[in-house]
């Protein structure tokens, strides 16, 4: 096809036109930057130039006034329009300058115009976001400071017998343990699993000289379960350890009796149950700020599962922690709700037939790339062979 077949008929708005040249301006807005006493200037990028285009129009025929009016209507109408270009196609305009009709006698039955067009563009306005992620770290820290002050009010080994010393450390121990089980969970970044490692030993050695410092404890414990977040590269696998701790404790039995004693170990079981508790549903709160969601559901899950676990240590929190968790509940609902707005629903599909993941990637999403999603995401044995059967796909991807 020649490149004459290939011409569109001229058009702005609804009014038609014969191009007899067209002409246009583009390239790049840049600012020159010129340095007294450097041969060298600087040349700074701001971005692509508003594409413009001069033309050269005139309409002909015996009726050509109407022709010409109609033009002129359209050229002087506000807003932007629709200009077929001969050579380029649909644009949208808006008329920068025009000049004309320009008639004569000589050639009658004719107007002549010359346009300038310039891209419309679309306006676009900055948009508010909220930081909901910076809030929920500022909530967590809070809540944090108030689980560590708690924690050194509620405990006490001091002027008490050894054994109320010995039960303390013995479970403070066990919740050292907890941590370094958890951070074997899923494999970590080397350097950092060394360093946690060594931090777990020197806290376990240095536990007796802790105990009689309470609030100093209770930031060792805070900073432990810091490092075990720490750990990975994945946010999702960091929460996935934090939950481990947060049914810590739940095997251990209760101490027993009313004598001054057992009381004082009954007050540490439950203080130091508490702190870890705490500590590593807070910490599982402020790591979902840095979590990332395929779906709406898999961040809706995350976020019924954060929520509930604040609320079940909110439960015996006194009321400057319960402040705080409360604040904190709320940041990571807004957060997650907010990140979740703009992600994929799960939608059902069943191929008719047996068919590549290829063809069911294509027939789904347009887009046959996208096969390794359909077969990960459904846990298809063979690409090749995907059975008729209900599978899980994506849909406002």
């Amino acid at each position: 096809m020649g490149w004459r077949d290939a011409l569109r008929p001229g058009r702005f708005r609804d009014a038609p036109f014969f191009c007899a040249g067209a002409r246009g301006d583009l390239g790049r807005r840049v600012a020159l930057h010129e340095y007294p006493l450097r041969d060298l200037p600087y040349a700074e990028d701001l971005g692509r130039r508003a594409r413009q285009w001069q033309m050269e129009l005139y309409v002909v025929g015996p009726d050509y006034m109407a022709a010409r009016d109609k033009l002129v209507a359209a050229l002087e109408q506000p807003g932007p329009g629709t200009l077929v270009h001969p050579y380029l196609g649909s644009l949208r305009v808006v008329v920068s300058q025009a000049s004309g009709p320009e008639e004569s006698s000589e050639a009658g039955g004719m107007a002549r115009f010359s346009v300038t067009f310039v891209e419309a563009g679309e306006l676009r306005q900055p948009a508010a976001v909220s930081a909901t992620s910076d809030k929920v770290r500022a909530r967590a820290a809070t809540a944090a400071a108030e689980a560590k002050a708690d924690f050194g009010r509620r405990f006490s080994v001091a002027g008490w017998p050894a054994h109320v010393s010995d039960a303390a450390q013995g479970l403070v121990a066990k919740g050292i343990d907890g941590i370094r089980s958890a951070s074997g969970l899923v494999p970590a970044v080397p350097d950092k699993a060394t360093s946690l490692s060594r931090s777990l030993d020197q806290a376990s050695s240095g536990l007796a000289g802790l105990l009689r410092q309470p609030t100093q404890l209770a930031g060792q414990v805070q900073g432990l379960i810091s490092g075990l977040a720490g750990l990975y590269q994945r946010p999702a696998a960091a929460y996935a350890a934090l939950k481990t701790l947060w049914d810590f404790g739940a095997d251990e039995p209760a101490v027993t009796g009313t004598t001054p004693s057992r009381r004082a170990m009954a007050a540490n079981q439950a203080a130091t149950v508490d702190l870890v508790r705490r500590s590593a549903v807070i910490e599982a709160a402020q790591t979902t700020a840095d979590m990332e969601w395929t779906t709406r559901a898999e961040a809706s899950a995350t976020q019924i599962q954060v929520l509930e676990a604040i609320d079940e240590i909110s439960e015996s929190a006194p009321d400057a922690l319960y402040e705080a968790l409360v604040a904190l509940r709320a940041a990571v609902a807004a957060d997650i709700a907010t990140r979740g707005a703009d992600l994929a629903r799960l939608a059902a599909y069943t191929p008719g037939q047996t068919e590549p993941a290829l063809v069911v990637a294509y027939r789904v999403y347009g887009d046959a790339a996208r096969e390794a999603d359909v077969v990960a995401r459904n846990r298809v044995r063979h690409p090749g062979f995907v059975e008729p059967r209900r599978l899980e796909v994506l849909v406002d991807a």
